[in-house]
């Protein structure tokens, strides 16, 4: 039985002396009478502890032990007048009785034996106030201190620290300044370097492309390299926009004359030029190298050596193809005597077995000079034939119109009679003289000459004329004047020749013989069904006169020349070509216009108008090309804009831009900004003549200086 003893109650705050009045609590007391008798009118207790009382037992023996425990449980302190519950202890269950010691220590922020002191705030904070504020390293000289942690609030940690109160230290060589936040090995310094928890600073210089104390910070844009000194805008790339912060690397390679990773060595003058200096000068085939442009290479004025071609010479002609200096000579235009099969050497396009007759030099491309030499290499002179009047000279041939002076042979009358042979044509044998002596098998090639006289009954040089020359032929029964020479000819004894040839209408040696239809003219050559008269005419057996006159497009006495006409049968009229010289000459045969055609028009007679959608001069322009304002039908001679131009286009045919330039005129030129206000347009690169204003660069005009630059060109820096 338990009366009237003294416990501290954890609930009511306050104590009682009467917990239990007359109750008498017994093992066999039902619970529910023991619950109503806990109740007292000066206490009323939580179900729960109630429960715990209940479940502790009723015999007296025990009710101590569950006084004890409430005590130590839930109040504690002199009077018991100390909640347990309010100690701002760490993880404590349990709360001694006496003084409420908190065993495993305060929370953040608490301090004292029972937790229940705060830290002073800007002085000190955490688990039992063992940190001091002014031993943080908060970046603020005077950051907020949170009693329970320390934290500087929004502010970072000095350089070299780090955590929530910024009290640790970075880890040595592995972590850098504000909170640690920066890796050692992530710095790019030049050598083996300690590591500043501070600063990071590196022992000495950066890595290339690098800048900064700890060599972590890129090379800021637009330069690049060692102690980022060099400028990007000073490369020569070939089309990079980008700069890579350590090599300035031009991807795209460099532009011609120039060489390196970052394209900043100019190539050698005197060793290599072009893109990436990748071309050597000792390689060209200048005919004079005195000097070799870093650029192109370009050949001195002299040009390229034969057999070489393009700007610097290192282009070999294609054999078969082309040859010569630049490689401008066609192979297929030489004329290599066609018995033999020849190489076209790249250097001199040399014919290895000659020329074709009329043709000379060692590529066989120089004609024979009409007049003065022919035949193969023109190693034939025309003074030298021997021809019976003054004949043309064909350049191949050489051949003598009319025939060749007595003692030489046809074609070209530079070759004497074989030796038993002489007189025109070579026709008289030498055997047939008749000399006073015996008659030899050769004889004078030109003359055939008795040298010691004639035989009785003959007469001339050769002694072959009959007497008095009245008379030739077989015992001299041919009158000589019965011939019909051209010329007053002597009369050959033997044929009766006529010296120059025949009157027209008549033909053989001794032009005795008339033309029988349908022949008529010199030496009966020309055909009467090859006239072109107007209607039946007689056919003239001297000139083929057409008595009728000529049919339309025909002239000549005997209608058989063109009439401003020209083609087979003088089928086509010359007035129909569109020739670009109105007054070009009509050949008969071709019709050829000389000087080319007028715009619209093809062919060698200018007669067919270009096909769609072509036009202009030589059909080479385009009608989609043209930017009309709307549809329009394309004129083939100028391809006219019947609806006008688009904004931007000018010109008949509207593909000039108006003020405008590059692919589809799609820039404006005053967008440039040329350092002359006045400067041309072009309207394919609307490249500034005489360059830009400050600020500005390109050809155009149109880029600006890049940031911390300025000036003509951007070549001044801007200082901070």
């Amino acid at each position: 039985m338990v009366a009237g003893r003294e416990v501290c109650h954890p609930v009511a705050g306050y104590q009682t002396t009467s917990i239990v009045k007359d109750a008498t609590i017994t093992n066999r007391a039902p619970r529910s009478l023991s619950l109503r008798r806990w109740k007292s009118e000066d206490l009323e207790l939580e179900t729960s502890e109630l429960a715990e009382m209940i479940a502790i037992g009723v015999d007296e023996a025990r009710s101590d032990q569950f006084a004890h425990n409430l005590k130590s449980s839930w109040w504690y302190g002199s009077g018991c007048t100390q909640r347990c519950s309010t100690r701002r202890c760490a993880r404590d269950q349990t709360c001694d009785h006496v003084h409420g010691v908190c065993v495993n220590g305060c929370r953040a922020g608490w301090k004292g034996t029972d937790c229940l002191n705060s830290c002073t705030r800007g002085d000190n904070y955490g688990a039992n106030c063992n940190n001091n504020c002014r031993d943080r390293h908060c970046v603020s000289s005077s950051p907020p201190c949170s009693t329970e942690t320390g934290d500087c609030g929004t502010e970072e940690c000095q350089p070299g620290w780090k955590g929530g109160d910024c009290t640790q230290q970075c880890q040595e060589n592995t972590k850098y300044g504000y909170n640690c936040n920066k890796f050692c090995h992530l710095r790019y310094c030049a050598v083996s370097s300690t590591c500043s928890r501070e600063t990071g600073a590196c022992d000495g210089a950066c890595k290339p492309g690098w800048a900064g104390v700890d060599c972590a910070q890129a090379c800021s844009k637009g330069k690049y390299g060692a102690a980022c000194s060099l400028q990007c805008s000073a490369r020569q790339c070939e089309g990079d926009l980008t700069c890579h912060h350590i090599t300035g690397v031009c991807v795209n390679g460099c532009q011609a004359g120039w060489m390196g990773t970052d394209c900043t060595t100019a190539c050698s003058s005197e060793h290599n030029y072009g893109p990436n200096c990748m071309k050597y000068c000792h390689q060209r085939h200048c005919v004079s190298s005195t000097s070799c442009d870093i650029k192109t290479g370009a050949c001195d004025a002299g040009g390229c050596t034969a057999g070489w071609m393009e700007a610097d010479c290192t282009k070999s002609c294609v054999r078969g193809v082309t040859y010569g200096s630049n490689c401008i000579k066609s192979c297929a235009t030489r004329h290599c005597d066609s018995r033999y099969s020849s190489q076209c050497p790249t250097d001199t396009g040399k014919c290895s077995r000659g020329c074709e007759p009329g043709w000379k030099g060692d590529d066989c491309t120089q004609e024979c000079q009409e007049g003065l030499a022919y035949g193969s290499g023109c190693t034939n002179q025309c003074a030298g034939r021997h021809c019976l009047q003054n004949s043309s000279c064909d350049t191949k041939t050489g051949r003598c119109v009319g025939g060749c002076r007595p003692g030489w042979r046809e074609p070209d009358c530079s070759q004497a009679c074989y030796s038993e042979r002489y007189g025109p044509r070579c026709s008289l044998q030498c055997s047939s003289r008749h000399c006073k002596r015996s008659s030899s098998s050769t004889c004078n090639p030109v003359n055939g000459s008795c040298d010691n006289g004639c035989q009785s009954g003959w007469q001339g040089i050769d002694c072959t004329d009959c007497k008095g020359g009245l008379t030739y032929g077989n015992n001299c029964g041919k009158r000589c004047a019965d011939r019909h020479c051209l010329n007053n000819s002597t009369c050959e004894a033997n044929t009766g020749l006529c010296v120059g040839g025949c009157q027209p209408g008549w033909k053989d040696v001794d032009c005795s013989k008339v033309c029988f239809w349908p022949w008529y003219g010199a030496n009966c050559s020309l055909s009467c069904t090859d006239r072109h008269c107007n209607g039946q005419s007689r056919c003239n057996k001297t000139d083929g006169k057409c008595e009728t006159g000529c049919q339309t497009g025909w002239k000549g006495v005997d209608c058989t020349e063109c009439d401003h006409r020209y083609g087979m049968n003088c089928s086509l009229d010359c007035s129909s070509r569109h020739c670009k010289d109105d007054n070009s000459p009509c050949d008969s045969r071709t019709g050829a216009c000389v000087g080319g055609c007028k715009p619209g028009w093809i062919l060698a007679t200018c007669t067919e108008p270009c096909s769609w959608p072509w036009y202009g001069p030589n059909c080479s322009l385009s009608c989609t090309d043209r930017h009309c304002n709307g549809q329009s039908r394309c004129n083939h001679t100028d391809g006219k804009c019947e609806t006008g131009c688009q904004t931007g286009w000018k010109r008949v045919d509207c593909t000039e831009c108006d003020d405008r330039y590059g692919v589809d005129c799609s820039l404006d030129c005053s967008t440039r900004h040329c350092k002359d206000d006045n400067s041309p347009c072009d309207s394919q690169t609307g490249e500034c003549v005489g360059g830009c204003k400050p600020g500005w660069i390109n050809r155009t005009c149109t880029q600006q200086c890049q940031s911390g630059r300025y000036g003509e060109g951007c070549l001044q820096e801007c200082i901070d």
